[in-house]
Order: structure tokens, then C-alpha cells, then sequence
């Protein structure tokens, strides 16, 4: 999608975002969220030293390979992968935010990219579990090193094939509270492994979709979601999409200015 485009459908998105801080939202509990989660903005004691790293990796040049769409391989510059492939700072927070408000304590993330993300969400306890899973085995060296300067020792970092390592992780776990799914460079692979999680979602599970306007591939697969017969609630900020599966909750489609 071209900048000039992804523009025009924000602005088209912040029109219509009718229900932004809660406004027009009747559950109790998506009022809640949206004002302890979404609207609140004060700094938690991890943020710091996670966006240390972040401005760190934004800055190294080296450059690691890289599987395109294709199938093709071309080296990339860690630098870029931070500025332009990682959930910015808002949206990592969130994820921070979301994860405290749940009390999470089995997560799982697709797409660790740097780890930037992970670091944010294995940060809300060290008695939580965080499961990430990873294709691209050189990030996936780089994400384990900036756990480990960390000190986060709650997270599993899973390499290789997402696909076929997937049904085996999730066998070993009993129910998510939260997963993240952060591969919007393969949208034709997200319904599938979203199907798979809501195998071990339970009522109170959110699941969080990054990209879902990113291409008009992912925009599709983010209909399909939305549509989905377990899926509830959705709030949808543009850059990322929140999904509830509580179902004393009204399937309604919330659109929030970020």
C-alpha cells in the first residue's frame, strides 16, 4: 500500500472513529479498558530502559538476511527493521497495558521481529510465561541477546518455521490470556494461526492484530476476524486491532482515534 493511500484510509479511519475514550461504549468492562488501557498514559517503571533498547537497535547497522514475499533473500539493516517493521512506541506500550489489565500469565507472540514487543510484554510480572515465536532465526539471535540484557528469563523464544512449530506450542499449553500477532508480512498465513489460538482462548482472552490495514491483504483476513463466530468485541485503532471473545459482550465493531 502506498503512503499517500495509507494516509487517506487514517484519515478516513479518524473520521469515523465515533467511539474514541469510550465515547458510545455501554459494556462496563470495554469502558474500563478503554480508559485504564487505551487512554491511560503514565509511564510504568520498564518503559525506560525498553526504549533504550529500542533507540540501541535503531541505531545498529548490521545487516541481517531477510525472506521476502517471493521467496527471494535480501540483507536488511537492523536500523531500518527498528524504524519501520517494529510496533512503535504507543502501540508496544499497549500491549504493556493490556497485559497488566488481564493479569496475564500465558502469552504468546507471532512475530518477534527484534523483540522490542516482547520485552514490553514479558515485563508486566516475572511469573508470567511469554511463548514468542520467530522465522527468521537471525532476529531471533538478536531478540534472545536483548532479552538477556534484560534479564527477562520469563520468555521461550521459538525459531524456525512458525507453522509447523505452532500446534506442538500450543499443545503445551493449557489456555492463552493473551496472544499478539505481529506478522503482517504474511497475511495469507494469519487466518490459519489465528484459528489455531482461539483453540486455547477462553472467555476472558484477548488476542491483538497488528498491521490489519497495512495491505489490502491483511485488511481482508481483519474482515474475516471481525466476522469471525467466536469474536465478540473488536476495538480498532487503525495501526492495531483489540479481539474479545467474552461473550457477554454485543459483536460490535469499536473505531478509536490512536
Amino acid at each position: 500500500m502506498s503512503g499517500r493511500f495509507c494516509k487517506l484510509k487514517f484519515l478516513k479511519h479518524c473520521f469515523l472513529a465515533r467511539n474514541t475514550k469510550g465515547y458510545g461504549v455501554h459494556s462496563p468492562f470495554l469502558f474500563d479498558f478503554t480508559q485504564s488501557v487505551l487512554c491511560e498514559n503514565q509511564p510504568f517503571y520498564c518503559f525506560a530502559r525498553i526504549e533504550r533498547l529500542r533507540r540501541r537497535m535503531c541505531l545498529d547497522s548490521r545487516m541481517v538476511p531477510v525472506e521476502k514475499n517471493d521467496g527471494s533473500v535480501e540483507n536488511r539493516n537492523v536500523g531500518r527493521i527498528a524504524r519501520k517493521d517494529v510496533l512503535p512506541k504507543r502501540y508496544a506500550q499497549l500491549l504493556f497495558r493490556t497485559a497488566s489489565y488481564l493479569k496475564a500469565r500465558q502469552i504468546l507472540e507471532i512475530g518477534t521481529s527484534l523483540g522490542i514487543t516482547t520485552c514490553y510484554l514479558a515485563s508486566v510480572s516475572s511469573d508470567s510465561g511469554c511463548v514468542t515465536m520467530e522465522q527468521n532465526t537471525s532476529l531471533l539471535a538478536i531478540a534472545s541477546a536483548n532479552f538477556q540484557s534484560l534479564d527477562l528469563e520469563n520468555i521461550r523464544a521459538v525459531g524456525g518455521n512458525i507453522d509447523e512449530h505452532l500446534p506442538l506450542i500450543l499443545s503445551q499449553l493449557s489456555s492463552l490470556d493473551m496472544v499478539f500477532i505481529n506478522a503482517f508480512q504474511e497475511p495469507e498465513k494469519l487466518m490459519e494461526r489465528f484459528e489455531l489460538c482461539v483453540q486455547r482462548k477462553h472467555n476472558d482472552s484477548v488476542f491483538v492484530i497488528a498491521g490489519i490495514y497495512r495491505s489490502d491483504a491483511m485488511q481482508h483476513v481483519w474482515r474475516k476476524i471481525r466476522a469471525h463466530a467466536d469474536v465478540t468485541a473488536i476495538i480498532d485503532l487503525f495501526e492495531i486491532g483489540f479481539v474479545f471473545f467474552n461473550k457477554y459482550l454485543a459483536k460490535k465493531n469499536y473505531k478509536m482515534r490512536p
